[in-house]
């Protein structure tokens, strides 16, 4: 790099290595929370905690679907509601739309 060349800016999400928008979750965080001050890295911590999670659930439920099916709202119900799962008392029992 010579004199007067800029550096490429580097999104905070890719440095982290996430694949989901910072940037959006920002801004959720400012509109929910507009009187609170958060920490420099606040959103993406937030945003890194939703894709692990995400990811976790999607993993087990993938392992309950049988070869050649699709993963259903019934496969991730059935893993949020397991009483020997760890995303078990995350989420709530009831969820609306499944029986």
């Amino acid at each position: 790099m010579g004199l007067g060349e800029k550096k490429e800016k580097t999104r905070r999400g890719n440095r982290a290595g996430l694949h989901f928008p910072v940037h959006l979750v920002k801004r959720q965080l400012k509109t929910y929370f507009p009187k609170k001050k958060f920490q420099k890295n606040t959103d993406v911590s937030v945003t890194a905690l939703c894709e692990y999670l995400l990811t976790q659930i999607l993993l087990k439920s993938a392992n309950e679907v049988v070869k050649g099916q699709y993963i259903t709202p019934e496969h991730i119900h059935k893993i949020l509601n397991e009483s020997n799962s760890n995303l078990a008392g995350i989420f709530p029992k009831h969820v609306s739309g499944l029986h």
